[in-house]
């Protein structure tokens, strides 16, 4: 048993060895830095990226509300030609990717454009003679 452990450490020893090199210019020098290849992923909630990443969601908004301006203006039985419209952007708003910073910012975008399209469907769908 003895002789068995002894050729297996000589074998696991040749093996190891055969692994490196002990010439030191075999080693290539020539190889970029880890940190020459990596590129930093710019942070979208900095100060310089922010602006853009809130203009993404203000644009959804400013469309938003010119359909809630003109479902405002827009006769009872006709909301069925805006309400889908609204819908369209609101869907938009859900999918669209938003930075961690503006996680409230989307949250309170999509309960404000779905308490509109909700008022807006109850309006449409009411038969009492008293709304006007």
């Amino acid at each position: 048993m003895r002789h068995y452990l002894l050729l297996l450490a000589t074998a696991l020893s040749i093996l190891l060895a055969s692994c490196g090199t002990s010439d030191p210019s075999a080693i290539p020098t020539d190889l970029p830095a880890a940190a020459d290849s990596i590129s930093p992923t710019p942070d979208p909630c900095s100060a310089e990226i922010l602006p853009d990443e809130v203009a993404k969601v203000h644009k959804l908004m400013r469309e938003f509300d010119d359909y809630s301006v003109l479902a405002s203006n827009t006769p009872q039985s006709q909301l069925v030609v805006i309400i889908p419209e609204l819908q369209r952007i609101l869907r938009e708003a859900e999918d669209q990717k938003v930075p961690a910073c503006l996680f409230d910012l989307k949250r309170l975008q999509l309960a404000h454009m779905n308490a509109v399209v909700q008022t807006l469907m109850a309006f449409m769908g009411s038969t009492d003679p008293n709304i006007i």
